[in-house]
């Protein structure tokens, strides 16, 4: 065989490869993702129905935030190894903008950054992880993420849930 005919099926076999890899994909959406809403914040909406389970999670969670003093960050604490609660805690982080937010995966930086939390921070978020004991008071966002303030603030007990 000349090098021209292997040249040739070579590239026969690759385009082959390509299309049969392909061939599945064609007439499906590039996204494996609806979106549940078209509004504003039908991104965020989307993954926060799959994360958290129920939809326009980010309008409540933006306005939520909002009430919270402003001069201190927010400090959202995830377990690790979980994407869920690690896509969870990124989102937070996009809602609460251009308010800081430190976000903590490493269970060993989350007990260091819960030291002494209430003094640092305006709220702690929890992703997928339960409140601690006697921790009633906060806000509960699907059955998933769970916002305590630091301090008791009337128009934040008042709507608490």
């Amino acid at each position: 065989m000349s090098g021209q005919v292997i040249h040739r099926i070579f590239w026969l076999s690759v385009f082959a490869a390509i299309m049969a890899v392909g061939a599945p994909m064609v007439g499906k959406p590039a996204s494996a993702l609806r979106l549940v809403d078209y509004g504003r914040d039908s991104s965020v909406n989307t993954v926060l129905a799959q994360t958290l389970g129920e939809p326009g999670m980010a309008d409540a969670i933006t306005q939520w935030l909002r009430k919270l003093p402003g001069d201190r960050p927010i400090l959202v604490v995830a377990p690790p190894r979980q994407m869920p609660a690690a896509i969870t805690a990124d989102i937070v982080s996009y809602l609460a903008w251009p308010r800081p937010v430190v976000v903590s995966t490493d269970t060993e930086e989350s007990r260091n950054l819960m030291k002494g939390f209430r003094e640092r921070y305006a709220a702690v978020g929890l992703c997928y992880m339960s409140a601690p004991p006697g921790v009633t008071k906060g806000k509960l966002f699907g059955p998933a993420l769970r916002f305590v303030p630091t301090e008791p603030l009337p128009e934040l007990e008042r709507s608490a849930s």
